[in-house]
This record gives C-alpha cells, structure tokens and sequence, in this order.
C-alpha cells in the first residue's frame, strides 16, 4: 500500500491519536522497560550517595563560611571602631581647649579694655569693618527671588550681588551679610556651575541682603546708584521678585576668620619665606 493510498483510506481521528501517542509518551516503551530493569552496582550507588553528602557539606561549609564573620575581619572592625572612637576624643579634647584658650583671650581683651576706653572704642570700629565681630542696629532687608524665573539668564548670578553690594557700600551700609553670609574685605562673590557662592557657601533663594544704616538715608541714597536700576532691570526684564523692607533692628553675624600668615627673610639665600 503506498502512503498516499494509506493517507486517503486513514481517517483523521486515527492521525491525531498516532500524533497525541507521539508527544505523550515520546520514549519507546521499550526504551522506558529497559532503563526500569536495569541494575546499577552496588560500587556506583556507594559512590553517588557518597558524591552527594561531599557537595551537600560542601554547601553547608560556603553558606556559614560566607555568612559568619572571621576572626580577623571581626578584630580589623574592632581595631577601626576603636581608632575613630580615639579620634573622636581627640577632637572634642580640642575643641574643649579652643574654648578655653578663647575665653582666656576675651577675658585679657576686656581687661585692657577696661583700662583703655579710646583702645575699646577703636576696636569695635575696626571689628565692625573688618567683619570680624557681629553687629547690630536699624537697617533694610532687600530680598530677590528668582525660584519663578523660567529662563536661565534670569537667575541672579554673582555679577548681580557684586554690583548691589558695591552700591549699597556706597550708599552708606555700614555692614552688609547675604543669607547670613557677612560681606568683609576678603570676601569672595563668585559662581562655581549655577550656584553663587558668598564665603565658598552656596546660596539658595530667596536671597537676603541685610544692610545695617538709617533706613530712610540709605534708601534714598540707594535709589540714586547703579543698583539701583540694575535691580529694576531684573524685576522688569527677567521676573525677578524684589523687595525691600526697613526694620528697626538687625543682627548681622560675624565673618569667617581669615588664617593669618607671615613673611621671614631667609638670610642664607636672601629670599622671603611665606610661613
């Protein structure tokens, strides 16, 4: 009978049993009876049970070995622990005598002082320009916010509070801070990427520039500088928010210590040394 005889004769129930017999049970059922009877030695399954309590050790040994702390990794923890513990001692002993040591220059400062009021009144004029002592008194409040600003050349950038500064100086301010930053000598107004940096602390709005001065006086003087326009000039041309409030008292921190520094000549080679 050729195939195409038996294809036409077979009806189709009898293709999908044959089909379904095929994927059901795709070993021979010889093959299946064969591999049942067969008997493995006893040498093999010594081997196999012997294989599989090796790898199950094994196993158990990785997991506690990988989850347990040895004792050289535990005794270096410790060996750290106690090291930043020393450290931390040693710094509050530190700081503990800088208070000290501070005390101990206010208490000798007062006392010639005391005995020399032209010295004390020449001190706090020099302290209140350097910056180095905090002041107080009547002054504005002059505010801009630039967080609803959408364009990036709106945002106020160093240029902005250098040339406020720079008017409010002139203008009579007595002390100026920015977000609590005190405006000195020495004090730097630059950007570092989109941030402003007063002191190297980056400023966030809204920003703050307290001015210590006769309120009246110095905004009358104010109006009449560059700032002054510059200021409108945000306001109108970019959205900046400004505002300007008199207050009857304000505290203006002191600035950061300066480190001092010296110069020696060096006899033998006849150059100054920085120390």
């Amino acid at each position: 009978m050729s195939p195409s005889s038996w294809h036409r004769r077979s009806s189709p129930s009898v293709s999908g049993a044959v089909l379904r017999k095929i994927l059901e049970d795709p070993v021979d059922i010889g093959y299946s009876k064969a591999a049942k009877q067969r008997r493995y030695p006893p040498w093999q399954k010594a081997s196999i049970f012997f294989l599989s309590i090796v790898i199950g050790a094994s196993a158990v040994w990785a997991t506690h070995a990988l989850r347990a702390p040895s004792d050289a990794a535990a005794a270096a923890r410790q060996s750290l622990a106690d090291q930043v513990d020393a450290m931390i001692a040693h710094v509050d002993s530190n700081v503990q005598k800088n208070l000290e040591l501070n005390q101990a220059i206010e208490d000798a400062r007062k006392e010639v002082i005391d005995e020399a009021p032209l010295i004390s009144q020449q001190l706090a004029t020099t302290g209140a320009a350097s910056g180095v002592v905090a002041v107080s008194g009547p002054g504005i409040v002059l505010t801009l916010d630039d967080r609803d600003v959408e364009k990036a050349e709106g945002r106020v950038k160093d240029f902005d509070f250098q040339v406020l500064v720079n008017s409010l100086w002139s203008a009579g301010a007595e002390a100026i801070s920015i977000n609590g930053q005190r405006i000195g000598p020495t004090t730097a107004i630059r950007s570092a990427g989109q941030a402003v940096l007063v002191n190297l602390i980056p400023l966030a709005p809204p920003y703050e520039i307290s001015v210590i001065a006769d309120p009246t006086d110095i905004q009358a003087a104010f109006a009449k500088t560059r700032g002054s326009a510059h200021l409108a000039g945000l306001r109108d041309m970019f959205g900046v928010r400004v505002d300007i409030a008199s207050a009857d008292e304000l505290l203006i921190p002191a600035a950061q210590q300066a480190r001092l520094r010296y110069v020696s000549t060096d006899s033998q080679v006849g150059t100054k040394v920085a120390k």
